[in-house]
């Protein structure tokens, strides 16, 4: 069955003007050129580091034999760390009960309540986004931890929404429905997906509730399909669903539609709009698991066969400066370069609770260790915590963050 989207509300399907271009095998592929990241930024604003959650990392893993603590701070011991999040001299760390504001000396400036979705920084000011289970998307200042004003979205509560996009006059949220359940009836199975976009202007002036006064809600997109999955590049939104992928911009129109026989399950996107898709297959009634690399016309640039992936802990494939990808395991990490040839795999501590790319290391947070594996997956040992780390790393300054469910700690090279 196909996805069937709808404007503005469920009686208003959209008719589909765009062709589907059917993925095909590409022809002699050459291996893409190392990817350039700009040094000067230094802010990771958003889950997997960027909108195309690719978990890049925008420096190089600093030259050191020896690594020590220049700092480390507890952390509300009840809750596990999620997510780590840097701008400036802010950090965040989202946990599975709300989020704690640090600066970047390890100073706890606030805490807050619990985000049905994930936090994005915005980058055109200082203030973060959550969406409040009272279904308010709160908009708090960066700097202080205080609430700056509201946003009521347009479907409200009952959905895990993550605001994905925003230029500090617009924002673009995608959402979906939780599930619900009710004394007299079975759980009902969530189906209603979408991308909502929010005009909010210059002005910041809240009415007494805290609500901006110059919000105004622009244009909805509804998707009835499971979950989407969505990653972003500039200003272009690509989503996948069964049998699809879906290009949409800024304005919510679908620009773009790629199409074969397959369940999307994870996907990232890099610098020339790649897509990287961890998909099953069935073929002749039995199913497997695939990398695909597509091109943003189509061409299947490369398939490889995997072994079968544990939803549990199934994360966007993470792509090296070389375009080598990395997808998770419980257990293992497997390396494909970029034309899809199977290079390496090691074996990790568990649980793995995150990688990061830097320039030629991959840096994992397994079990109680920081360690970075090289282009032959051999592994560099950086440091040994007393508790198991709960986020990936992050590099700002020649400096390592990282959480574990105690701690929050700032690792510098040894002198």
């Amino acid at each position: 069955m196909d996805t069937i989207f709808y404007r503005n509300d469920l009686n208003n399907p959209v008719e589909l003007t765009v062709k589907s271009v059917k993925i095909k095998t590409a022809g002699n592929v050459k291996s893409p050129e190392d990817y350039s990241p700009n040094e000067d930024q230094k802010n990771y604003l958003n889950r997997y580091l960027s909108p195309e959650r690719n978990s890049r990392l925008n420096s190089a893993l600093p030259n050191a034999n020896l690594w020590e603590i220049k700092w480390e701070t507890e952390l509300n011991s009840s809750a596990i760390p999620w997510n780590l999040l840097i701008k400036n001299e802010r950090i965040i760390i989202q946990n599975e009960s709300g989020w704690q504001l640090f600066n970047t000396s390890g100073k706890n400036i606030a805490n807050g309540i619990k985000a049905d979705g994930e936090i994005l920084i915005d980058e055109s000011e200082d203030i973060f986004y959550i969406n409040d289970p009272s279904g308010f998307i709160d908009a708090v200042d960066l700097i202080s931890g205080d609430r700056k004003f509201y946003v009521y979205p347009f479907m409200g509560k009952g959905y895990y929404r993550s605001v994905i996009y925003s230029d500090g006059n617009k924002i673009i949220n995608s959402a979906f429905e939780l599930p619900e359940m009710t004394h007299d009836s079975p759980i009902k199975i969530p189906d209603v997906n979408l991308l909502e976009t929010t005009v909010i202007g210059k002005s910041r002036e809240t009415d007494a509730d805290g609500v901006l006064k110059s919000a105004a809600q622009k244009e909805h997109l509804i998707c009835k399909s499971g979950k989407l999955i969505t990653a972003m590049h500039d200003s272009v939104i690509i989503i996948a669903v069964p049998n699809h992928i879906y290009f949409v911009n800024a304005d919510l129109q679908i620009t773009n539609d790629l199409a074969e026989d397959f369940i999307p399950l994870e996907m990232s996107i890099d610098e020339e709009m790649r897509i990287y898709l961890l998909a099953l297959l069935s073929e002749n009634e039995k199913q497997k698991n695939v990398l695909w690399v597509i091109s943003p016309d189509g061409q299947l640039i490369s398939e490889t066969e995997i072994e079968p992936l544990d939803l549990n802990y199934l994360t966007p494939p993470a792509i090296g400066f070389d375009h080598t990808v990395y997808i998770r395991y419980e257990n293992k990490i497997v390396a494909v370069n970029a034309l899809g040839k199977i290079l390496w795999q090691e074996f990790i501590q568990k649980p793995l609770a995150g990688f990061t790319t830097a320039k030629d290391y991959l840096l994992t947070a397994e079990g109680n260790l920081l360690s970075a594996f090289n282009s032959r997956g051999e592994r560099k040992f950086i440091y040994q915590f007393e508790d198991d780390l709960s986020t990936s790393s992050l590099i700002v300054d020649n400096q390592i963050f990282v959480a574990s469910r105690k701690h929050i700690y700032c690792l510098i090279p040894k002198k």
